[in-house]
């Protein structure tokens, strides 16, 4: 038996008849995971993250093209935030490899600062 891999979470479990159905007629397996949970309070959706629909592993791919297909799932360009890909350029610095990305660029900052005063001071020392 294969694992079972959330493709979608909605708030409540009607949400996800039509779209399992759909699936099933595909001839995708399907599992509603915490259905049982926000039926017997609505509440509790935001708690358990929601109702979710889940297929086997080996059919994941398809399940999200049919998904897409549906407008359940939007195409979505994944973009790198600001941090993450200043962490990414600076990992190679051997001395800060091991320091957090925010500190890193504090030391960066601090020290591009430092050059460039430095710099200005040099240029504009007074005679």
């Amino acid at each position: 038996m294969g694992t079972f891999v959330t493709v979608l979470n909605v708030s409540l479990p009607q949400q996800l008849w039509i779209i399992k159905g759909k699936l099933e007629s595909e001839g995708i397996k399907c599992f509603v995971k915490d259905e049982l949970t926000v039926q017997a309070n609505n509440l509790y959706s935001n708690a358990v993250g929601g109702v979710k629909l889940q297929v086997l592993e080996e059919d994941v791919e398809r399940a999200r093209v049919i998904l897409t297909e549906l407008g359940y799932i939007k195409e979505e360009l994944v973009t790198v935030d600001l941090l993450t890909q200043i962490d990414a350029k600076t990992l190679f610095i051997p001395f800060l490899k091991n320091v957090n990305v925010i500190n890193r660029i504090i030391i960066i900052t601090s020290v591009l600062v430092a050059l460039v005063v430095t710099v200005l001071y040099q240029v504009f020392k007074p005679s």
